[in-house]
This record gives structure tokens, sequence and C-alpha cells, in this order.
């Protein structure tokens, strides 16, 4: 009620979406830009990821992988244990380049939104229309 006593309220927030939309469409356009790898996946993560690769390589070609130190004992890492490790790194990697592309993705059309909503409030306040 507060609202429709007070007309001047409506362009004011309408001019704020529009705003806020424009600079989330162009943040979301230049996400890949802005954003660091590294926020999606870390140096760590890709030495692991290398690091499963050359054991799952290494077992392919000579039936294991090096061999992990449990102390009292060395056991040799099989072929599927390698392969495994290596599938677990892939899929998390390929998660984060996902997840890298479709938060830019995300923000462009919540602008887009966003703006589409203010322009909209922006012609419904008009008196002259």
């Amino acid at each position: 009620m507060a609202d429709s006593a007070n007309p001047s309220r409506h362009p004011i927030a309408a001019y704020v979406l529009v705003v806020v939309g424009v600079a989330a469409v162009v943040i979301g356009l230049l996400w890949k830009v802005i954003v660091p790898d590294t926020a999606f996946w870390s140096d760590a993560q890709a030495e692991q990821y290398e690091q499963a690769y050359a054991a799952a390589h290494e077992a392919s070609i000579h039936g294991s992988a090096g061999s992990h130190d449990h102390g009292d004992h060395t056991e040799a890492i099989s072929l599927e244990d390698a392969k495994a490790r290596f599938e677990t790194m892939h899929q998390q990697l390929a998660n984060a380049r996902a997840a890298r592309g479709l938060w830019g993705k995300v923000l462009s059309v919540a602008g887009v939104v966003c703006a589409a909503a203010g322009a909209w409030i922006l012609r419904a306040a008009d008196p002259a229309r």
C-alpha cells in the first residue's frame, strides 16, 4: 500500500533493477576472464590428476602403477585401482569445467531477467501510457 501512495518509488527500484541486471549480464559474459581457474580447480588437484593419469598409463602398460608404502610393506597399485582413481579425478575435472562455464551463464540469465523486470516496471509506472 505504501508503494502506491508514493509512485516515485517504482521508478527508482526499476532503475536499480535495470542497472543491476546489465551489470550482472556483463559480469556473466566476462566470467571466465574475471574468475581464475583456481577458483574451481586447484593446483593440488591438477597435480593429483597428472599423477593419477601417469599411474593409470603405467599400469596399463606394465600391469601395475608404482607402489604405495604402508610402513611395514609396499603394495603395488593394480590397473583397476589406478584406472578408478584416474576416472574419479577426471570426473572432478569435468565437474569443475562445467561449473566454471555454468556460473557465468546463470549470472547472465539472471541479469537479463532482472533488467527485463526493471524495464517492465518502468513501462508500467509510465503515467503517459
